[in-house]
């Protein structure tokens, strides 16, 4: 038999402040335990590091570059791995995966797309590429994202929450900022061909080059799939809305002086996607109607730095110019046009 005595209880004391005494060899065993845990991190520590993780830098949050941490902002940024990990084709599959934001696609792939920022509505979420105001007017000022392919991006910076005192009245929701990559390094060039199921094939072009004077970067893709029924099936809706893109994306700059710089940004996208009708009481029904829509844009903008770089002059021209078109098998519905020019000018003073 065991005596009960042989494993005394420890003898914990309450004092003032409701604060734990431990004995001592309590004490003795804690405070052995933490040293051990702390001398591989403390050597480790020693050691040299030669490379530091760079900071991560966003404009959406202060209008100009800062580092995130920074910014006191709620910004998330998706670069170019993690678009790439994940096998992005369209850019608003990825946006699903941060908090506060929500997409909603009526069909499959090409079918409008709108993206709502903190329960906002998806005129009030501004999105910007490559400095571009790309939100349409014609479209209630909500920008689509059915069409935007995931292109030789270079990051995509979500801010959320109210950023109107910036951005004015489009940003009561939040700021999509999407920057593509620019040249870099000698003259290099990329081709990638690609296919899935649905019939769906897809074909990318890039060519670049950079150096401290100058970039530029031109890139194009082809997108084309079958697609599937928005209709029912079970209905005997059969027929699949096929679905086609193509778009052409070219940035360049160079330095004009050492301290004045030229910069040119084009971007070109043609779609077609085949929809089906309503019938109310019935749902939808396959029909032969389909939507193509381009879009043009474009910013030609020059940046002048004055007293050590402390006092920034920039002035942009932003023509920008998205055309959407209904077509059905008995007329054609006139198409939607809204032709943007917009000239910016800021100064910063650091």
């Amino acid at each position: 038999m065991v005596r009960k005595d042989a494993f005394p209880a420890p003898n914990f004391k309450i004092i003032k402040g409701h604060t734990l005494q431990y004995p001592a060899f309590f004490k003795t065993s804690i405070l052995a335990s933490a040293i051990t845990t702390l001398l591989p991190s403390l050597a480790h520590a020693e050691e040299p590091t030669e490379t530091h993780k760079p900071r991560e830098v966003v404009i959406s949050a202060s209008r100009i570059e800062m580092a995130r941490e920074e910014s006191g902002s709620a910004v998330t940024v998706l670069d170019s791995d993690y678009l790439e990990q994940n096998q992005v084709r369209l850019v608003s599959d990825v946006l699903r995966d941060i908090a506060g934001v929500a997409v909603s696609r009526s069909g499959g792939a090409g079918a409008p797309t709108q993206v709502r920022i903190r329960g906002a509505e998806a005129n009030q979420t501004l999105v910007l590429i490559d400095g571009i105001e790309v939100n349409d007017v014609a479209n209630g000022g909500e920008y689509n994202f059915a069409n935007f392919l995931n292109l030789e991006i270079e990051r995509v910076e979500v801010l959320r929450g109210a950023q109107s005192a910036l951005w004015g009245s489009d940003a009561m929701g939040g700021v999509i900022n999407i920057v593509t990559k620019k040249g870099d390094g000698p003259l290099n060039g990329k081709v990638t061909l690609e296919g899935g199921s649905f019939a769906t094939h897809q074909e990318t072009l890039s060519i670049n080059a950079g150096t401290d004077d100058y970039h530029y970067a031109l890139s194009g893709t082809l997108l084309n799939t079958d697609g599937i029924s928005t209709a029912s099936e079970a209905r005997g809706n059969t027929e699949k809305d096929g679905y086609e893109n193509a778009t052409i994306n070219f940035k360049s700059g160079i330095n004009v002086l050492d301290n004045l710089s030229v910069d040119l940004v084009l971007r070109h996208m043609n779609a077609d996607v085949d929809t089906d009708g309503f019938i109310g009481g019935v749902g939808a029904i396959d029909t032969d109607e389909n939507v193509k829509t381009t879009q043009q844009s474009g910013k030609l903008s020059a940046k002048l730095d004055l007293m050590d770089n402390q006092w920034t002059h920039k002035i942009g021209f932003l023509p920008t110019t998205p055309i959407t078109s209904i077509l059905t098998p008995v007329f054609v519905i006139t198409p939607a046009k809204a032709t943007s020019k917009n000239t910016s000018i800021k100064q910063t003073c650091f």
